[in-house]
């Protein structure tokens, strides 16, 4: 989601508006730099440990604000998988992002938090396998362009995103 998301703004409005990455990087670097020792020195365990300690219960409703934004996070996140698998599968929206909830609720239940880490790396896997797909094309002379090199192809329709002008073209397959 946050990755496809990033490299289709990138793509769309250029790498300076695409801000997401370079300000999460910057609050790593910052946090890492001045506050990583000192909260490990105190063996806090979450980032409202401090807060709690100093002010008490009144210091753990600062949790509230992280809390809701990590349930939009998710839903963000949700919909984006479901529609992926919606575009991929040609499922119902709703379908696909309900499977999409009950997978990952399955293996978070089931393997905790190390299971979200290895399905992370199996994304950076197929990330960088699909990197090297695209590459491909214009190593080997093409345009770089995939819907220019890959005309005799029959594309699936993306019903998101089809162009009315070339969904004819796109289905039979020029030159076929």
């Amino acid at each position: 989601g946050f990755i496809n998301g990033s490299a289709q703004e990138a793509y769309l409005a250029g790498l300076v508006w695409t801000q997401a990455p370079f300000g999460y990087s910057i609050a790593l670097i910052i946090a890492g730099t001045f506050y990583a020792r000192k909260m490990r020195d105190s063996e806090y365990v979450t980032m409202i440990d401090p807060f709690t300690q100093k002010y008490g219960g009144w210091g753990a409703l600062q949790a509230l604000p992280a809390a809701m934004s990590e349930i939009f996070w998710s839903a963000s996140i949700l919909g984006a998988l479901g529609s992926t698998l919606q575009v991929i599968l040609n499922l119902d929206e709703k379908v696909s992002i309900l499977s999409s909830a009950v997978i990952a609720l399955g293996y978070t239940l089931l393997g905790g938090l190390i299971s979200v880490a290895y399905t992370d790396v199996i994304q950076i896997f197929f990330i960088v396998i699909g990197l090297f797909l695209v590459m491909k094309s214009p190593a080997e002379g093409g345009s770089g362009d995939w819907q220019d090199d890959n005309r005799n192809v029959v594309a699936f329709e993306n019903p998101m995103y089809d162009d009315p002008s070339r969904s004819e073209e796109r289905r039979v397959g020029k030159g076929c």
